[in-house]
């Protein structure tokens, strides 16, 4: 901006230059008037110095509260890590044992592969029952299960399962 435009700017704000002002000290009068009722009337009066110490304490409250929670979540999040770990030891711990563990299961006649796949999840033998049953299908091996009692292992893979139901049990 050039400085007659900035001139001009202040002028319609009601600006009075200091050469106007001496030149006609009653217009300086009133300006300085009307500049201070339309400030008053804009602006609410303020005590700062209250103002200052209230956002003082707000922003140390604020400081004090999140230190709270950061050692709180801290504590939380230490707390959750170990019985995380705990939970999966426990989890490794029993799949060893279920490893070894021997299952009976039966196919009786006229047992569909759905029934079938539904019982191995009911019995802790496979973890999906649907998708070993679509693993049935997808290798051919669901018209093939044969009726009997067989000794399944907890662990055992979709395949080494299909492989020992499509197989003629010992009894």
């Amino acid at each position: 901006m050039t400085d007659e435009k900035v001139m001009e700017r202040a002028a319609e704000l009601g600006m009075v230059m200091a050469e106007d002002a001496r030149e006609n000290p009653q217009q300086m009068k009133e300006t300085e008037e009307s500049t201070q009722q339309s400030t008053q009337q804009a602006k609410p009066v303020v005590n700062t110095e209250q103002t200052d110490k209230k956002q003082t304490s707000d922003v140390k409250k604020q400081d004090s509260e999140k230190g709270d929670t950061q050692k709180s979540n801290s504590q939380k999040s230490n707390s959750e890590k170990d019985t995380q770990k705990k939970n999966i030891q426990e989890k490794e711990t029993q799949k060893e044992q279920d490893g070894d563990k021997v299952i009976s299961f039966t196919v009786k006649g006229g047992e569909y592969c759905r029934a079938i796949s539904e019982n191995l999840y009911e019995a802790g033998l496979v973890a999906d029952a649907e998708e070993f049953r679509k693993f049935m299908q997808d290798n051919d091996y669901d018209n093939m299960i044969r009726v009997g009692t067989f000794e399944l292992k907890k662990g055992m893979t979709y395949k080494e399962i299909a492989k020992v139901l499509t197989t003629k049990p010992e009894k």
